[in-house]
């Protein structure tokens, strides 16, 4: 339960590029996490296999790598609370960033040149030594050692307003907002299950309904 609940709040608070990214590689999850991507996926309107196909089909269209984000469940700490280093040699820093919408914006860049990137925040248990040059911030970016020339190449370049807009329309979907009892008005009830549709439990009256089914034909 415990590991329901810190997995529930963790995917929660991903933003709508890392939660499709993740949704991309599900089959790397445990069945726990499997399930609880799956409600979050269905809070949010995304379908699964959308997320996997619209990954595949911007690597055929362009060519473009892959992104990888590390999260707050990457931590490596000891019992103490420190935490531990983990250098690996073929992956090299190679910029830091202010912000996660630059962040994505120079690993778009990056992924349509073909070349794979690692997002890496304080924190992260694979982490690698952090730069001071080129940008200053709380997010670096690494790449492959052997790539690190041309990825460099890369962000000298201006952000293309493409992505830029691009990315800003990706995020600009509503989030799905818990609903409260419909009998009682209180917050934050039980999601029990998620066929065929969102089915709710309200633990203060009993009281449990269920979301509307959507409509297949709908676009």
């Amino acid at each position: 339960m415990e590991e329901w609940r810190r997995l529930t709040a963790l995917y929660g608070e991903m933003g709508d590029l890392e939660i499709r990214e993740l949704a991309a590689q599900i089959n790397d999850l445990t069945d726990t996490a499997q399930q609880i991507l799956r409600e979050e996926l269905k809070k949010r309107g995304v379908s699964e296999r959308s997320s996997i196909s619209h990954l595949t089909s911007r690597e055929t269209a362009d060519n473009s790598a892959e992104v990888h984000w590390d999260s707050e469940e990457d931590s490596d700490q000891d019992a103490d609370g420190a935490i531990r280093s983990v250098e690996y040699t073929w992956k090299t820093g190679l910029c830091r960033c202010d912000s996660i919408d630059e962040a994505a914006q120079r690993c778009e860049m990056l992924s349509r040149a073909g070349i794979e990137s690692w997002v890496q925040r304080p924190g992260s248990q694979f982490s690698i030594p952090w730069i001071d040059a080129p940008g200053i911030g709380d997010i670096q970016i690494n790449v492959a050692a052997d790539q690190l020339e041309q990825a460099r190449a890369v962000i000298a370049e201006p952000i293309p307003q493409g992505i830029i807009d691009e990315l800003k329309r990706e995020e600009a979907a509503p989030a799905y907002e818990i609903p409260v009892c419909p009998k009682c008005q209180a917050e934050d009830p039980t999601l029990e299950s998620v066929e065929p549709s969102n089915n709710w439990l309200c633990e203060s009256c009993g009281y449990t309904w269920s979301d509307p089914v959507p409509d297949p034909t709908t676009p």
